[in-house]
């Protein structure tokens, strides 16, 4: 999800300044934006196996809290 705001605020800043003028400092700053959404997207994807094991133990800690009592 975050992906997509990232994405569309690049290209409309990529957009506007197109057409004001023809800059290439301009132009690459504009898909910095983009290139930094891609970053948080793929560091998101990345913590996420991290954090399904600290789940998972917690959940075994409660069926095996369950079990005994």
């Amino acid at each position: 999800m975050q992906i997509k705001y990232f994405l569309i605020l690049g290209v409309l800043i990529n957009e506007a300044y197109a057409y004001k003028e023809a800059n290439l400092a301009i132009f690459f700053g504009s898909y910095f934006v983009v290139l930094l959404g891609i970053a948080i997207y793929i560091f998101s994807i990345v913590r996420k196996p991290y954090r399904k094991p600290e789940n998972s133990s917690i959940n075994a800690a409660q069926i095996s809290l369950d079990t005994q009592g």
